[in-house]
């Protein structure tokens, strides 16, 4: 058995094992003894490399930038390698909340895709060789990497629409963190909701009484929820029963059907980081727990997800919104 596949053997057994690291690094070395004119076999190559590390299974090193970096500038690797090499970074920058350089690279690895080839057998190459995608179909180098460029401009036109608000940062009126989760780019949230209700569902409470609507200084605090904020016993009474605050009150990590959340460290779909989406209700089909929400609007249109509960980030309850 030749070296290269023994490597990309490994690689796979071990991807199918749960050994994401190992696999990874099989694959790369599958990828670094394989022939260079074997296009078709390096790009299952890199390709299984590059996924298992966007899957986010374990923390990337800086060896595995650096891999990637390497293939990125190398001027003598195909056009698609080297887009491939730079949305993978992008995400992996990503991962590390490193925003400037997740653009960064995003913005290369268009430049090098749109950029026109100098010579006509690379522009042929790109148009004729067929490659095996992830999903068993064959299509052509170009093809390949259009879609990836495609990835890579919907991510980046995702990034740059954002906001940064503190989502779902609650603090006491004297300033103490009550609950503070990730602080997460917020999209427009699908189309249904406009930028004033996304400042209602992700304000910070704490400054007056959610009932009364009056500044205080000292304000009681939902037990339950730790979401509302009340200037006497009355109020939070009155909230509980004319408004309905026990209908909308949840622990923290409980999310009922119809709930506004948002979506937050997501590793499989990015694009949907920050999206404020809606409960379903729980994934059935799954064995971990998980949510089924819809996306509204959200980069695709109408999406229907399943996330864990770790990824939901929760906002104010619907009877506490300003």
């Amino acid at each position: 058995m030749s070296e290269y596949l023994k490597h990309q053997n490994l690689g796979v057994m071990a991807f199918y094992a749960g050994r994401y690291r190992y696999s990874a690094d099989e694959y790369w070395k599958a990828f670094l003894s394989v022939p260079s004119q074997t296009h078709e076999a390096r790009y299952y190559l890199l390709h299984g490399c590059t996924s298992t590390l966007r899957g986010a299974h374990f923390e990337a090193s800086e060896s595995d930038f650096e891999k990637m970096r390497g293939i990125l500038e190398n001027k003598h690797e195909p056009r698609l390698f080297r887009v491939e090499a730079g949305y993978t970074l992008g995400i992996l920058h990503y991962d590390r909340e490193e925003r400037h350089k997740c653009e960064e690279m995003y913005q290369r690895a268009i430049t090098i895709g749109e950029r026109k080839l100098s010579k006509a057998k690379d522009s042929k190459r790109e148009e004729t060789c067929l490659l095996t995608k992830g999903d068993g179909k064959k299509s052509t180098m170009k093809e390949i990497m259009m879609g990836v460029l495609e990835d890579c401009k919907k991510n980046l036109k995702q990034m740059n629409s954002a906001t940064r608000v503190p989502a779902g940062a609650f603090f006491s009126p004297e300033g103490n963190p009550i609950r503070m989760t990730h602080q997460m780019l917020i999209g427009r949230g699908g189309t249904t909701l406009t930028n004033a209700e996304i400042t209602n569902l992700t304000v910070v409470g704490g400054l007056r009484c959610d009932y009364c609507k009056k500044e205080a200084t000292k304000l009681e605090l939902c037990s339950r929820c730790r979401m509302g904020f009340y200037c006497s016993k009355e109020c939070q009474r009155n909230q509980w029963t004319i408004r309905e605050h026990k209908k909308y009150c949840r622990i923290e990590g409980q999310f009922e059907p119809g709930d506004l959340v948002q979506c937050a460290r997501l590793k499989n779909n990015p694009e949907l980081n920050g999206f404020i989406v809606r409960v379903i209700g729980p994934d059935t089909t799954s064995i971990e727990e998980r949510y089924k929400v819809q996306a509204e609007g959200a980069v695709k249109g109408d999406r229907i997800i399943s996330i864990k509960p770790e990824n939901l980030n929760q906002l104010r309850p619907f009877d506490c919104r300003n």
